[in-house]
Parts: C-alpha cells; sequence; structure tokens
C-alpha cells in the first residue's frame, strides 16, 4: 500500500475512533511509524486529510447501500438491512465526529450536506415512492415532508446537545428513530413485511 494512502487509512481509523478535533498531525505519524514531514509531502495540512477520508467514505457507503438496495426483497426489507448496515458501521463511532466536522471542517461539513441533500435525500424519496406504489406505504404521505424528517433525525441522533453521550447510546437513538418512523408509514402489507424482515434479523 502507497504511503498516501496508509496515511488515509490510518487517519480514518483515528477519526472515526477518536473523534477528529482530537487526532492531530503527530498522533498519525506516531501510529505509522512516520515523520510528520512525510505526512505534509503528501498533504497540505489536517483539512485536506479530512477531506479525502470524507470522500472515500460517502463512495464507500454508496456501494454498500446500493448493495443493500439490489439485496432487499422490498423497500420495507431495505429499511431494516439499512439498519443493520448501519449499526456495524457506526457501532465504533466516536459520537463527536460528526460535531467536530461542523465546528471545525466546514469545507468538509459542506461536502457532508451536498451528500445528505442530493444522495441520502434521493435514497429515502425512491424508497418512499416504491413502498407506496407496491403497498407496503401509506399512500397519502407527503415524501417530500417525511424524507425531510427522516434525514434530519440521522443528524439529531449524533447531536450532543440534544442526547448527551453520557446518557444515550448513539445505537439505539438511531435505531429507535427508524423503527418508530417505519411503523408510522406502514399498511397491513407493510407490518407483515416488516415483521418477516424482523424476524430474519433475529435468526
Amino acid at each position: 500500500m502507497e504511503i498516501r494512502d496508509r496515511i488515509l487509512q490510518k487517519a480514518d481509523e483515528m477519526f472515526f475512533r477518536y473523534g477528529v478535533r482530537s487526532v492531530t498531525m503527530d498522533d498519525i505519524a506516531q501510529e505509522l511509524g512516520i515523520s510528520k514531514k512525510t505526512i505534509y509531502q503528501h498533504f497540505e495540512d489536517k483539512d485536506a486529510i479530512v477531506y479525502e477520508v470524507a470522500l472515500r467514505s460517502f463512495d464507500c457507503d454508496k456501494e454498500d447501500m446500493q448493495k443493500v438496495y439490489e439485496t432487499a426483497e422490498n423497500p420495507v426489507d431495505e429499511v431494516i438491512k439499512s439498519i443493520e448496515f448501519f449499526n456495524k458501521n457506526v457501532a465504533n463511532m466516536n459520537p463527536m465526529l460528526l460535531n467536530d466536522l461542523r465546528k471545525y471542517h466546514p469545507k468538509v461539513w459542506n461536502l457532508y450536506e451536498e451528500q445528505k441533500k442530493y444522495y441520502l435525500s434521493e435514497g429515502i424519496i425512491r424508497n418512499f415512492r416504491e413502498g407506496i406504489e407496491q403497498g407496503y406505504y401509506l399512500p397519502n404521505i407527503n415524501v417530500e415532508i417525511l424524507s425531510i424528517l427522516r434525514l434530519e433525525q440521522v443528524e439529531w441522533g449524533f447531536n450532543q446537545d440534544i442526547y448527551p453521550a453520557s446518557r444515550f447510546n448513539v445505537l439505539e437513538i438511531q435505531e429507535t428513530f427508524a423503527h418508530h418512523f417505519l411503523r408510522g408509514i406502514m399498511t397491513e402489507k407493510g407490518f407483515e413485511a416488516y415483521k418477516h424482515a424482523i424476524n430474519k434479523t433475529n435468526e
């Protein structure tokens, strides 16, 4: 693996575990057993590393979510599979990660906002519309309003001002939001699919 890729991989691991703000260039260099000068030969500053890590992370998430979509039996099953995917990816994530990006890395936060607006929003809207067409979701739900609400729910779950880590578990928050939201828009057919998907998950 080239040194640039090693730096990005190690930085990704450390940001995920400790948050972005608490990880310094010295920390990354020490973990890799290289000099800080070597890192600066490949990246202008820490913000550049954070940006590259974010780009890679978004690309991987897109690929993974496409696999979820392709393997799901129906729109409800897709949501349940997405919850499983989310849990696996967020289980060891420092809850301060998104807060750090928002406060200290505006360029990366803007990138996250673009991804949320154009990619995540499109995926949620597509799931809603397919669910309505196939009879899994209530036909009279306002797709635009609820897609925005669902996106904001995810962000609320990481907001330390609303759900401090000393009292709440991020995974439990996000899973509670997702299940509560889903059950509010399902038809009877959707609820049967929901129970089937939950049973498969628990096997």
